[in-house]
């Protein structure tokens, strides 16, 4: 039901890993601000997403989106390669 009600969450990454058969791991680097001392601190999270065209490699920066849950750790889409 409440994926009916809105859109779903998309990110922008870069692939780390493409060694699994239809699945590449995307590294997501957020920017934040440290709560006392306000410097800005990068930090990154990896997703597991699934590849059906099986074509990434390491390097490429790709779009990936909010889906189902297709395995143990995929929870993600490829939804374009953007360089």
């Amino acid at each position: 039901m409440s994926e009916s009600t809105g859109r779903r969450r998309q990110l922008e990454g870069v692939v780390v890993s493409a060694k699994s058969a239809k699945t590449v791991v995307v590294r997501v680097e957020r920017r934040t601000r440290h709560p006392l001392y306000q410097r800005v601190v990068r930090t990154s999270t990896k997703y597991h997403a699934h590849d059906e065209s099986n074509g990434l490699t390491a390097g490429q920066r790709v779009r990936i989106e909010e889906s189902r849950p297709l395995s143990r750790l995929k929870r993600w889409n490829v939804v374009a390669v953007l360089d």
